[in-house]
């Protein structure tokens, strides 16, 4: 008897416990660690040229993200553009020495300055990555029907 209440005991801790860790809460709706750090009320705009074109780790092992040195008149500024397949998706290929105005918001991340970008001006086009809010463009798309409140993608 006294094992069976021991055992007993145990499964009711482990249920608990599994129950416990499946319920934390995830990142939540496009909130990478970058998306949480943007401030409408930061935003500037920023315009140089580019000396660098990294291809980072944006967070969670999920997309590459592309972020350029960009020289201004005054200093040199890390720009954060967005996921490497997202400016693929565009045809955009961010090359070096290359004229670039990015408008974002001016945060500081790893201490150092960084501008999230909303939009850029490269190479001819315009391009909009964000909404006013700091939710990416890219956010939700490929992701199936949904809940009927848009058009979606079509399941055949």
């Amino acid at each position: 008897m006294k094992n069976l209440i021991k055992f007993s005991c145990v499964i009711i801790v482990m249920l608990l416990w599994t129950s416990f860790l499946f319920s934390q809460p995830g990142r939540g709706l496009n909130q990478s660690e970058i998306t949480k750090l943007y401030k409408a009320a930061t935003e500037t705009t920023v315009e140089g040229k580019i000396t660098d074109v990294m291809v980072a780790d944006s967070g969670y092992g999920r997309f590459p993200a592309v972020i350029v040195d960009l020289k201004t008149k005054d200093e040199i500024m890390k720009v954060y553009i967005g996921p490497n397949w997202y400016l693929g998706n565009e045809k955009i290929e961010m090359k070096k020495d290359q004229s670039l105005t990015a408008t974002g918001s001016k945060v500081t991340h790893n201490d150092q300055p960084l501008i999230i970008a909303r939009t850029m001006k490269y190479d001819g086009k315009e391009i909009t990555f964000r909404d006013d809010k700091g939710i990416p463009v890219w956010a939700g798309k490929a992701m199936g029907p949904g809940t009927g409140r848009g058009k979606g993608r079509r399941i055949r």
